[in-house]
């Protein structure tokens, strides 16, 4: 036997199973070793599957112990496991791993040597019971959680989280990256008027202009009816004349620099506009990277986000899918497996609807397991479901 059936646990549940196989194997000891080497010593595994050889009453051979404990794993352990004799602890492990932090990093456990240190990812995993500390090493705790969740599954689970990410990036881009570049450089069709440049560049030149001007009356010129004029110096009547002439202003001039005016108010207005509203677009850029930094703890970066989410009248869409990522992860993971079930659900009752409906999460299987061992949780949830508007609370069933 090995050490494993040592623990006291353990021991406790082989021991009957020990004796009833001895009734017609001959080889209990070396089975129940097989056993072991598919369970890890997982209690409820361990049971499940003794049971199974037992209620099998299949001839076992000497030297086929592990052939056809195999063989029985497979057909009720692994083969549409949704339905067979685990399936409820296989799908609460499914659901803790379809968390892509707890993905990625059982990914690389899967692929080998992983050496534990003390990241709060890490430390889920190993409290979860999903993985081992073995001589400092992280390692699939058996053989069952290995053959489930293989790396093909893995590898599945990755692209579809992949996908969802690429959906996210995409309805950002649109609703906020491409919006932001095009208003902070605009490709404008009027290009800034400078100094040298001539406003009524489309208009006549001004020696073309005074072409068709009216021309003034003669000063020097005897008029019927006129009082005599004092005849002036041609140097005098050529300074008077131009000086008539400049303020009486031409209607194509007039026009022509009203349209300039106008052109350059215009412009200035737009200038002024697009910079505010590349402004805000840029600030949500920048709480993007906010939301992107990363915390000690999933409670701190939680709290931050809901802090930038209440400053932030327009919550970046892939802030909000963070914050319901990390609300629903800290509320299964830590909370509950804490005992805290009634701060569990509050931070559940804060995840939106829409991330429920994208990631299909199984709500009713943890709250029945939390009404099972609380029943003044129980008692307590009904009454804040009725008074609460919470997304969670259509998916209880």
């Amino acid at each position: 036997m090995t050490s494993k059936q040592d623990k006291p646990e353990v021991a406790k549940i082989l021991e009957p199973f020990k004796l009833a196989l001895a009734e017609h194997l001959s080889n209990p000891d070396v089975v129940l070793d097989e056993v072991l080497a598919w369970t890890g010593s997982q209690p409820f595994l361990t049971q499940k599957l003794c049971q199974v050889i037992l209620d099998s009453k299949s001839p076992i051979p000497v030297g086929e112990e592990a052939l056809k404990v195999e063989e029985l794993v497979k057909t009720h352990f692994v083969e549409n496991w949704e339905t067979q004799e685990a399936a409820e602890l296989l799908q609460d492990i499914r659901s803790f791993l379809l968390e892509e932090q707890f993905l990625r990093l059982y990914q690389k456990i899967l692929q080998g040597v992983m050496m534990a240190n003390d990241s709060w990812e890490q430390k889920v995993l190993l409290n979860s019971g999903v993985v081992i500390n073995q001589g400092g090493n992280l390692k699939v705790s058996n053989r069952i959680y290995e053959v489930v969740f293989n790396h093909s599954w893995v590898a599945q689970e990755l692209a579809q989280l992949t996908s969802t990410d690429y959906w996210l990036a995409s309805e950002l881009t649109t609703d906020a990256t491409d919006q932001a570049i095009a208003i902070a450089f605009p490709n404008l069709p009027i290009t800034p008027v400078t100094q040298d440049q001539d406003l009524t560049t489309d208009q006549p030149k001004h020696s073309e202009l005074t072409t068709d001007e009216p021309k003034h009356p003669d000063l020097t010129t005897d008029e019927p009816n006129q009082s005599t004029v004092v005849p002036l110096e041609p140097d005098q009547a050529t300074t008077l004349a131009t000086s008539s002439a400049s303020r009486i202003p031409s209607p194509i001039s007039f026009w022509g620099g009203l349209i300039a005016l106008f052109l350059v108010i215009t412009f200035g207005v737009f200038q002024c506009t697009s910079a505010r509203r590349a402004d805000d677009q840029l600030k949500n850029l920048a709480s993007e990277d906010i939301c992107r930094r990363q915390f000690t703890t999933r409670k701190e970066q939680i709290e931050q986000l809901r802090k930038i989410k209440s400053q932030n009248s327009a919550f970046p869409k892939l802030c909000q899918s963070m914050l319901d990522q990390l609300q629903f992860s800290y509320a299964i993971e830590e909370l509950a497996s804490q005992g805290e079930f009634k701060q569990a659900t509050i931070n559940l009752c804060q995840v939106s609807e829409r991330y429920y409906q994208f990631k299909q999460k199984s709500l009713p299987r943890f709250f029945r397991r939390w009404d099972r061992n609380n029943e003044n949780y129980a008692n307590w949830l009904r009454n804040y479901l009725i008074k609460l508007d919470c997304p969670a609370a259509k998916y209880l069933g």
